[in-house]
């Protein structure tokens, strides 16, 4: 049986927090990240970094799952389903090249009658193992900050020694 865990930014205040400029316009980003046809249409997002270490995968203010390049090639063989849409980061005036996490198409993977919610959102998910077969990656929403990786994709991360993750383990049957 496999498990499942929510990989997300590990919440510690050594990481840095990428930020964009305060004139962006935040829904506009998240309308033209649903709209997406093609990743060629993608612009490359700007942002900045707040002080601390960079981490490979960088909390921001506006959308969530920006992979370090190491991240990137990590993930890289159990994500055909994922368009990895470029991201500049700077920080003490030095350009590091990230990419947003992006799935095109988000799965019904849930197990309905077992996932919990609040006011008709996802509260707590549980997910189902057979809706979830051959998926190595999941997104349970577009701009969630958050991946659902199964247990090997965990594994494949903590062996790469990448810094900044967390992972929750997610109820499944």
């Amino acid at each position: 049986m496999s498990a499942f865990y929510r990989m997300i930014s590990e919440n510690d205040p050594r990481w840095a927090t990428a930020y964009a400029d305060e004139r962006f316009d935040e829904c506009e980003l998240w309308d033209s990240v649903e709209s997406l046809g093609d990743p060629s249409e993608w612009s490359e997002l700007k942002l900045t970094a707040s002080d601390g270490d960079l981490s490979d995968m960088l909390p921001c203010d506006v959308i969530g799952r920006i992979c370090s390049a190491r991240l990137v090639r990590v993930l890289d063989p159990f994500a055909d389903a994922v368009w990895w849409l470029p991201v500049s980061v700077a920080k003490d005036g030095v350009q590091y090249n990230y990419s947003f996490m992006h799935f095109p198409n988000v799965p019904d993977v849930l197990d309905v009658a077992r996932t919990t919610y609040l006011a008709g959102k996802v509260a707590r998910p549980h997910l189902s193992l057979e809706k979830t077969r051959n998926m190595p990656l999941v997104c349970l929403r577009p701009l969630t900050p958050s991946v659902v990786v199964r247990s090997d994709v965990r594994d494949t991360i903590e062996q790469s020694e990448c810094v900044g993750i967390s992972f929750e383990e997610l109820p499944c049957s």
